[in-house]
């Protein structure tokens, strides 16, 4: 996330690409572990706020030196960073497909760049990334982004409010 004024507030933050499960997330939520999660699916319960953030257009990303400028539809090898459990939830994987699960997001791009394997990225993501180095497909598909916090925490960290309000006056972005 990213907002000048609430880089100097104190939050709980475990940066972890791959939590076990979406239930430890949210246990660790109510006992004050961590003070808000980042997820693709929401959340309906009233022990939690759930609050969509954003939504980005999700594009293929290929290294150029083994692949060019020209990006199929339905690419064979591809490189899927893990998230939580549910592996499969957004791109079923094909019989004929040579899929590779990762949980590391550096490794994600060292793959990529120096191998024939295609990823998936955010198309605003995507433009940050060198047009030398990569290709990049046009939109294949949409992913949401919800905010999590515990009832409990909001109460008790005023910065979780400010964080919700920026989110809901659309001024907070996720990088």
């Amino acid at each position: 996330m990213h907002d000048e004024a609430l880089k100097c507030e104190e939050l709980s933050f475990k940066e972890l690409n791959n939590y076990p499960t979406r239930e430890k997330a949210y246990s660790d939520l109510l006992i004050g572990e961590i003070d808000l999660f980042i997820d693709k699916k929401p959340l309906i319960d009233r022990r939690y706020q759930c609050h969509k953030i954003q939504t980005d257009d999700l594009v293929f990303l290929r290294s150029k030196q083994f692949h060019g400028d020209i990006i199929e539809s339905e690419p064979k090898n591809i490189i899927k960073l893990k998230w939580l459990d549910d592996y499969s939830d957004k791109f079923t994987s094909n019989p004929g497909t040579n899929e590779y699960l990762i949980d590391s997001l550096i490794s994600f791009y060292d793959i990529i760049e120096n191998s024939k394997y295609t990823g998936i990225v955010s198309e605003q993501t995507a433009s940050t990334l060198s047009h030398e180095v990569y290709s990049f497909s046009g939109v294949i598909g949409k992913m949401d982004l919800y905010l999590i916090v515990a009832n409990r925490n909001v109460v008790n960290k005023p910065v979780l409010k400010e964080i919700i309000k920026k989110i809901q006056e659309s001024k907070l972005t996720l990088r």
